[in-house]
């Protein structure tokens, strides 16, 4: 079920179904979020904080225009600032709709904890997807080719460009065309489009309108509390949203969060299966 946050200081998200539970987060007044299971007054959630809400500071939202466009639970993407995932991250009641992992950055950079967790996660079952992080001074076309080296794919896997900063000075044709090279390249390798992960800043300052670029699903980020992050120009729509930082049970230290759109989950889901 869904309610909406009617405490006009906020709510709070416990770690337990208690007051004397440690806290998780918050939840602005008029946040609406889906509620996975009732215990008592106490209702679980898993975004856009994991943990419990107290329901008597809620209200049921009946489905319509306040109806939010993503899931009810995230995915998350971590590198090796996440040292460590612990049974309570594998074995918990909540999985993550997706997890995506970086793998590589420029053409010399291997991210040490990509290959024990990424033959875990298919292991497990669980989808995941791989990200590369984008040098912008590197040719596109070696960094594609040494992202899929190391990553390779396995059918209903996505794979992800992760651009997100450019030097100055640097002509703004030869980013576009080394990021067209890369997307490019992984298509033809991989047999299906990866994801774009930028933020409206970065993409329109550097590349901006560019009809090619739709042909790719969008993950933006934009850390915000609103209903719709700041889009890039090139798209109308999103796939995924990092939309913030935050704990998930058993990974240590915080992890980006993401909001993953219900058209999105359904293309995957028809097309690949859900992985579940």
């Amino acid at each position: 079920m869904k309610v909406k946050v009617i405490a006009l200081r906020g709510l709070n998200v416990r770690k337990c179904s208690s007051v004397l539970c440690r806290k998780a987060g918050a939840l602005p007044y008029g946040a609406i979020v889906d509620v996975l299971e009732r215990s008592g007054v106490w209702g679980r959630i898993a975004s856009p904080v994991t943990g419990w809400i107290h329901m008597g500071y809620t209200q049921p939202v009946a489905h319509g225009n306040d109806e939010p466009v993503w899931l009810p639970v995230d995915a998350l993407d971590m590198a090796y600032y996440q040292r460590r995932l612990s049974d309570a991250f594998w074995f918990g009641p909540v999985r993550p709709w997706m997890v995506i992992l970086k793998a590589t950055q420029g053409t010399r950079i291997l991210d040490a904890r990509f290959g024990e967790r990424w033959a875990r996660l298919r292991f497990a079952g669980w989808r995941r997807a791989a990200y590369h992080f984008y040098e912008p001074d590197v040719p596109g076309l070696p960094q594609a080719k040494t992202f899929w080296r190391v990553v390779g794919a396995q059918p209903g896997e996505l794979l992800a460009l992760d651009f997100e900063w450019f030097p100055e000075g640097m002509a703004n044709t030869t980013v576009a065309k080394g990021v067209r090279d890369f997307l490019a390249y992984l298509a033809d390798k991989s047999g299906s489009a990866p994801l774009i992960y930028t933020s409206a800043h970065v993409w329109n300052s550097v590349i901006g309108e560019a009809d090619w670029a739709r042909q790719y699903p969008l993950w933006v980020a934009h850390y915000t509390t609103a209903m719709q992050p700041a889009m890039p120009v090139a798209w109308d729509t999103w796939a995924l949203w990092q939309y913030g930082i935050g704990y998930w049970p058993g990974v240590s230290g915080k992890v980006d969060r993401n909001r993953v759109h219900r058209d999105f989950a359904k293309m995957f889901e028809e097309r690949w299966g859900d992985g579940a």
